[in-house]
Formats: structure tokens, C-alpha cells, sequence
């Protein structure tokens, strides 16, 4: 019996890529959100989640540390036995957080541009302009 995870929306590598680059606690390169961004969907695939029997251990780490970060969750389905209703599968799923994604990609840059403290030609002079 398979049972399907419903999931909101779909993310693009570009949209994981921008939500890791626009994390207020990570600090990634556009290089290194990209390389991160990979990582993440060769372990959770298309679907953007996986099950964890199939995860290696420095996958998990991996999951684990992005967990903090809330990009990805650890989701527990129960389900009961046909042949003893009293005993039940426990299944764990590893699960991208789509609507943080989403909202680091629609908020993000509006943080950085209010953190921005301003260029280094803000602070010249109106006379140095006109030379």
C-alpha cells in the first residue's frame, strides 16, 4: 500500500537556492547555495521528500542540520496492521519546508535591502560629484 504525501507546491533548484541564500543564519555564496541546493534535491528528489530508510547517515546529518534551519521537517505516519488493528508501521519521512521556501524567496531580498547600511559613495560629498 503506498501512501501519497500531499504536498502544497512545487520548488525549483533556483527558488531552494535562493531561500538558502536568503537564510538570516546562513551565509552562503551564490556558489555555495547552489552546490547546497543540489545536495539537498539529489537526496529528496523531485517529489521533495524522502523516506528516511533510504537515507545514508551523512545524508542525515546533512537533513538534520537544515532541520534547525527549518528548511526541512521530520514528518511520523502512523499506520495500522491488517492483521492486529492495535499494532501500527511507524514511517518516517524527511520533508522540504515549501512554505518557508517560499517565504524566504519572497522576503529575502527585502531583508537584505533594510540591513544594507548604504554605499561608500553615499557618504561623499555633493562636491566631489560635481568636479
Amino acid at each position: 500500500m503506498i501512501i501519497p504525501i500531499c504536498m502544497p507546491s512545487i520548488v525549483t533548484l533556483t527558488e531552494l537556492m535562493n531561500a538558502l541564500k536568503n537564510h538570516p543564519e546562513l551565509y552562503f555564496t551564490d556558489k555555495e547555495a547552489l552546490e547546497e541546493a543540489m545536495k539537498l534535491a539529489k537526496i529528496l528528489g523531485f517529489e521533495g521528500f524522502v523516506l528516511d530508510n533510504f537515507v545514508r547517515s551523512s545524508e542525515r546529518q546533512l537533513l538534520e542540520a537544515y532541520q534547525k534551519f527549518n528548511i526541512v521537517s521530520y514528518v511520523r505516519i502512523e499506520i495500522p496492521t491488517k492483521s492486529n488493528r492495535s499494532k501500527t508501521w511507524k514511517l518516517f519521512y524527511w520533508v522540504l519546508n515549501f512554505e518557508y521556501i517560499k517565504y524566504l524567496n519572497r522576503n529575502g531580498h527585502e531583508r537584505k535591502l533594510e540591513s544594507d547600511e548604504g554605499s561608500c559613495y553615499d557618504i561623499l560629498p555633493e562636491y566631489v560629484w560635481n568636479q
